[in-house]
């Protein structure tokens, strides 16, 4: 479950409080969390199927749709703020800006979680011109819907560009995905980190890159039936 942090922390004795759309609240509170409405309460599967409808192609539904996002985020900066004065740290998403702003204005310490780590940016040394030239098209278009009007919202709330981190944290990235489903990369910055739990049972697996060449030591298939040995040890051990 996504809320189960909020919950480990709420049982060692914190309060761990979900800001979200109004439309989370009875989700929210079914897992027992202290819920805060943020923005407007709009319904976005509506709005951003319209903008989509009314786009003449993928590209301009997606500017649309992003101009929106970056609309709402700036009309929920109030109710961010006035939730995050008292609070000791702020844990946001690394696929979205909010409350990231809002905690460097406050001065609080806040780490992200994020579930795409193959979005991760990092810089790979030899890596071929043509290689280079074509990441940095990908990347200089990502900026386009993402960096680049975050960057305007920090500049409209006195707050300096962020970093190569993007919507991140620069100081702890914490990635929830099995490194048997997708191995850390060597090259990540060194904020990220990777944790695997297994009833309550934290811990990370190692896999190296190739000696020589792109990718992991372990393959595709090899990671597959690391996971489904997994899987059936796991049925075992609920078994026993």
């Amino acid at each position: 479950s996504r809320y189960r942090p909020a919950r480990r922390i709420s049982d060692a004795g914190h309060t761990a409080t979900i800001l979200s759309h109004p439309g989370m609240r009875m989700l929210v509170e079914s897992h027992g969390l202290p819920f805060v409405p943020i923005g407007p309460d709009v319904d976005m599967d509506e709005v951003t199927d319209s903008l989509r409808a009314r786009s003449r192609n993928a590209w301009g539904g997606l500017m649309h749709v992003m101009r929106f996002a970056f609309e709402m985020l700036e009309r929920s900066h109030g109710d961010i703020m006035a939730a995050g004065r008292g609070a000791d740290l702020v844990v946001i998403s690394a696929s979205g800006a909010a409350g990231k702003n809002e905690a460097d204005l406050l001065g609080l310490p806040y780490a992200s979680v994020n579930l795409m780590p193959w979005g991760i940016r990092y810089t790979e040394p030899g890596r071929p011109l043509p290689k280079r030239i074509l990441y940095g098209a990908i990347d200089g278009i990502a900026s386009l819907v993402t960096t680049r009007p975050l960057n305007g919202l920090r500049r409209r709330q006195g707050l300096p560009p962020v970093g190569p981190e993007g919507f991140a944290s620069p100081r702890l990235d914490l990635v929830p995905v099995s490194p048997a489903v997708y191995p850390p990369n060597p090259h990540w910055p060194a904020q990220h980190h990777v944790t695997l739990t297994t009833n309550d049972n934290t811990h990370t697996i190692h896999i190296p890159p190739k000696a020589t060449g792109f990718g992991s030591s372990a393959n595709g298939g090899e990671r597959l039936f690391l996971a489904l040995a997994t899987c059936y040890c796991n049925d075992i051990y609920r078994e026993a």
